[in-house]
């Protein structure tokens, strides 16, 4: 029972310290004006390419995400909108707040024709 208690309570302290030693990397997401909503966020690792944390945007445009000290880059990324790259972002001592703005994607009157698997 003793090795049961004291292997929960390292637990705890290992949650507990983890989430002391981590900032808030948040922002807003516009189309500068408009808030946009359901952008996703994806934050990698900018040494390894690993992706590190990701979250959606809110009615508001509002993201934010809970990461470790160290160098990373973001994209933002919608359909109906241009990838958004931010890259040297160092999060270390304190909260971050990067915006962004997007880009509507422009698309041509054409109609794109998928090349044919085979399958029909």
């Amino acid at each position: 029972m003793m090795l049961y208690r004291n292997g929960f309570i390292s637990i705890v302290l290992l949650l507990i310290s983890s989430t002391l030693l981590a900032e808030t990397l948040s922002g807003r997401v516009t189309d500068g004006a408009v808030p946009v909503a359901m952008v996703e966020i994806t934050l990698i690792g900018a040494d390894n390419n690993v992706i590190a944390e990701t979250a959606r945007t809110d009615r508001n445009g509002i993201y934010r995400l809970l990461v470790g000290r160290g160098r990373y880059k973001l994209r933002a990324s919608k359909v109906e909108f241009t990838d958004v790259w931010v890259k040297d972002i160092s999060v270390g001592g304190k909260d971050l707040t990067v915006d962004i703005i997007m880009t509507p994607a422009v698309f041509d009157d054409e109609t794109y024709v998928a090349p044919s698997d085979g399958c029909d």
